[in-house]
């Protein structure tokens, strides 16, 4: 059986075990201090209507243009109405 001409950093012989790994301590992991709660309300967002009314934008505009002119119109009518009807004495 042939062996590898590139052993790496172990020894020689394949068959020896690797050398240990230092172990250092490890820092205990600390307590989650955040509350479920408090995490799902810190990912929502603030306002989730504001897609809504970004796409509905454009409508309310022409029906604010068209609410104007109506009132508008209203106006204009009882303006007439009220100037003819002073008028036919």
């Amino acid at each position: 059986m042939a062996t590898s001409p590139r052993l790496g950093a172990r020894s020689s012989d394949p068959d020896a075990p690797p050398p240990p790994t230092p172990s250092l301590p490890l820092p205990p992991a600390p307590p989650p201090s955040i509350d479920k709660q408090a995490l799902l309300l810190s990912v929502a967002p603030k306002k989730p209507n504001w897609d809504l009314k970004r796409d509905i934008a454009d409508k309310l505009e022409r029906l604010e243009r068209r609410t104007q002119r109506a009132l508008v119109k209203i106006m204009r009518a009882e303006l007439e109405s009220a100037e003819g009807g002073g008028a036919e004495v």
